[in-house]
């Protein structure tokens, strides 16, 4: 259950005037309260004295909860990293009772905000000592609006009772006490209590008893905003086992009326996740993939080893890519996770990136374009940059990073560069466990393609407000020695030149066509004019066919500027459809 090294958590330990915990601050702060399991909080008057913050890796997260009552019982073990007498972490809803540190209750113990404070002045914590934290809690009766992250309870397609503890990034306190930075990995334990009758899945080994159940996750990766998330449907599931890739079998839980599983194309179920494995390394996740069909916000939601899928999603034809999307976080996002909150662009463009790549390779070019399309629909309602500026809550701009970010990081550079470059750069960031910026992505492409890309992802992945995405005035005119001239002025509301490269496609009668290559250089230089000699007729030019790029024609069909149409507010790509009327 034990990991001697991991990639964990530093949490930081105050003292004073409690602070605001931040999902990305490294550290999670434990007060006077902490002491080490073999000391008493008592030390003699010649023994060191710890005082301050102190830091501590989360090595391990052990809850048992109860889904009747909601009861929590949480316990922690700490590993001391820079000594102190205070500890602060995540935590939502009212105050716990019996916190206790090493076995000892503490004695200052207050919730602020959103921020656990545990102090007990004493001896502090000695550098490298091993803590424990205990503590009882109630899991809030809530979730982050208008989602389901928190506990949420609803019947299902079947009429059956659904319910979900589930963590997100920055969130996992909204279930109980944790380090909520996205860059920790830990194991776990989850003890479950729950009506007869009812069945639970969580990540890890799954044991079953007579009203309990108990998850054991001791496997690779492993971040706190996707291993905390429990889910258990009164009556249990229907079991169909989809196939199996290298030992692993994946497996649908689904009902007799919803019968997600015929409706799933089993064979690229297997395929996309045989063609991950021989890419990115063998399936993180021991010998069993769920997919869970559920009544969810989300259209998927990347569990390790177990991946909710929206019951709407059944005869909606984004099922099998939301599927292959989901398939792709276990090593984008469990295996390999973010550094930061706004990282948060990076693991839903690879698993978008990677779901597009194997459709264009394996399934048909056809299903790569609706694809293409519809990250396209999405970048033309985004609210925000993928990395804006602005500090912002997540709910506030994560859509905005499911049509553009895929788009930018990788779509525009492999028609740049090469396919080839790109996937050698994903190649080398995934498949072991580690944390990623968006940084980190930038310099692996840098290496793989030679380009310098600092300037690009500036202008494309960067700003304050609503995006002003390239709109292309496309001209064509005879030559003067015969043949057409072809010229695209690329212009946006900002003034900034973002470089990408597209086509214009040139069309005529009988559905006759011609594609004529445009760039704007990475040093900003506009597209030259081309001239062509097309064996037909031109009778129109349409702008970037193959979706290549974020570029926008520069008048709608209603006269509107496309780089001055306003967003639909709440637009979601990946929010889970809703039910035929």
């Amino acid at each position: 259950m034990r990991r001697a090294l991991l990639a964990s958590a530093l949490l930081s330990a105050c003292g004073g005037d409690p602070p605001a915990v931040s999902p990305d601050d490294a550290s999670v702060s434990m007060d006077a309260a902490a002491v080490t399991d073999a000391a008493s909080m008592d030390a003699p008057p010649d023994a060191p004295r710890y005082t301050g913050a102190a830091q501590v890796s989360v090595r391990a997260y052990d809850y048992a909860v109860d889904l009747t009552t909601r009861a929590l019982q949480a316990t922690l073990a700490l590993r001391v990293t820079t000594p102190g007498d205070c500890i602060t972490l995540s935590l939502q809803g009212d105050a716990p009772a019996e916190v206790r540190l090493g076995g000892e209750l503490a004695r200052e113990v207050s919730l602020t905000e959103g921020a656990l404070r545990v102090c007990h002045p004493g001896a502090g914590f000695a550098p490298d000592a091993e803590v424990s934290l205990r503590l009882d809690t109630v899991v809030p009766n809530a979730t982050w609006r208008p989602t389901q992250v928190g506990f949420s309870q609803r019947n299902n397609s079947a009429g059956r009772r659904f319910t979900y503890l589930l963590s997100w990034v920055g969130e996992c306190g909204r279930i109980g006490p944790c380090d909520a930075s996205p860059s920790r990995f830990a194991t776990y334990r989850f003890a479950v209590t729950h009506p007869t009758g009812t069945e639970v899945l969580c990540p890890g080994t799954v044991t079953r008893g007579d009203g309990e159940t108990v998850c054991e996750f001791a496997l690779p990766g492993g971040p706190t905003y996707s291993a905390i998330g429990i889910m258990a449907q009164s009556g249990g599931w229907r079991r169909t086992e989809l196939g199996a890739v290298d030992g692993v079998t994946l497996t649908a839980f689904d009902s007799a009326t919803l019968r997600m599983a015929e409706a799933l194309d089993r064979p690229n179920a297997t395929g996309f996740l045989r063609w991950m494995s021989q890419r990115f390394g063998p399936y993180p996740y021991g010998d069993a993939l769920r997919i869970v069909a559920a009544p969810t916000y989300w259209s998927g939601f990347e569990h390790p080893g177990n991946i909710t899928l929206a019951e709407t999603l059944v005869g909606n034809p984004g099922l099998d890519h939301t599927l292959r999307h989901e398939i792709a976080h276990q090593w984008a996002g469990d295996l390999t996770t973010l550094s930061t909150t706004k990282d948060f662009v990076w693991k839903e463009a690879m698993a978008e990136y990677l779901a597009f790549v194997y459709e264009d390779e394996n399934i048909s070019a056809e299903r790569g374009l609706e694809t293409l399309a519809r990250w396209r629909d999405a970048a033309a309602r985004a609210e925000r940059y993928p990395v804006p500026d602005e500090d912002l809550p997540l709910l506030e701009y994560y859509g905005s990073a499911y049509g553009p970010g895929p788009m930018i990081l990788f779509r525009q550079l492999e028609v740049m560069t090469s396919r080839r470059q790109v996937m050698e750069a994903l190649r080398a960031l995934l498949g072991r466990e580690r944390a990623l910026s968006v940084d980190d992505v930038r310099a692996a492409l840098e290496a793989s393609t030679g380009a310098s890309l600092e300037g690009y992802f500036r202008a494309w992945l960067r700003g304050s407000g609503a995006p002003a995405w390239p709109a292309v005035d496309a001209r064509y005119a005879p030559a003067a020695g015969g043949g057409v001239t072809v010229s695209a002025t690329v212009q946006t509301r900002d003034g900034v030149a973002r470089p990408c490269a597209f086509r214009l496609r040139l069309t005529g009668a009988g559905d006759r066509s011609l594609d004529v290559p445009m760039r704007v250089g990475l040093d900003g230089a506009a597209p030259q004019p081309v001239t062509v000699r097309p064996d037909f007729e031109v009778t129109g030019v349409t702008v970037d066919p193959g979706f290549e790029a974020l570029v926008f024609p520069a008048m709608t069909a209603t006269g509107q500027r496309w780089v001055e149409r306003l967003p639909e507010r709440g637009y979601d790509p990946f929010r889970a459809p809703d039910p035929p009327r």
